[in-house]
């Protein structure tokens, strides 16, 4: 091996080593980058997550205090059966009160009546 192969054999060796360094640098560096980036989206996992249970938590009490089917249908009919009542007492009231009233008109009627035969039979 001559000197010149030597030395370019040695420049080649630098270049490579040069080269194998830089890769090295630039993979520890991809691979922090990489770590970190896992970190982040760990972190912003479980901060949806955490907010997503407390979606559900509140959802959970949410429907706890909802009326079930069967709850509303029963308050439904326990007020048509009350809305039926006061419609039945509101007409026997109707009916009573114009009894009353065509008792009066009649009363007033004949009083009127007797009131004219009086002043007619006392005018003669």
């Amino acid at each position: 091996m001559t000197e010149e192969d030597s030395q370019h054999f040695v420049s080649l060796r630098t270049y490579f080593d040069t080269r194998i360094n830089a890769l090295q640098k630039e993979l520890e560096q991809a691979l922090k980058a990489n770590a970190t980036a896992i970190q982040k989206a760990e972190q912003a996992t479980e901060y949806r997550l955490a907010n997503l249970n407390e979606f559900r938590a509140s959802l959970a009490d949410q429907t706890a205090q909802q009326a079930t089917k069967q709850e509303l249908e029963a308050i439904r009919t326990t007020t048509n059966v009350r809305i039926e009542a006061l419609r039945e007492s509101h007409a026997a009231k109707i009916e009573a009160l114009q009894r009353i009233v065509y008792l009066g008109l009649g009363a007033l009627t004949l009083l009127q009546f007797l009131i004219q035969a009086g002043l007619f039979k006392w005018g003669n």
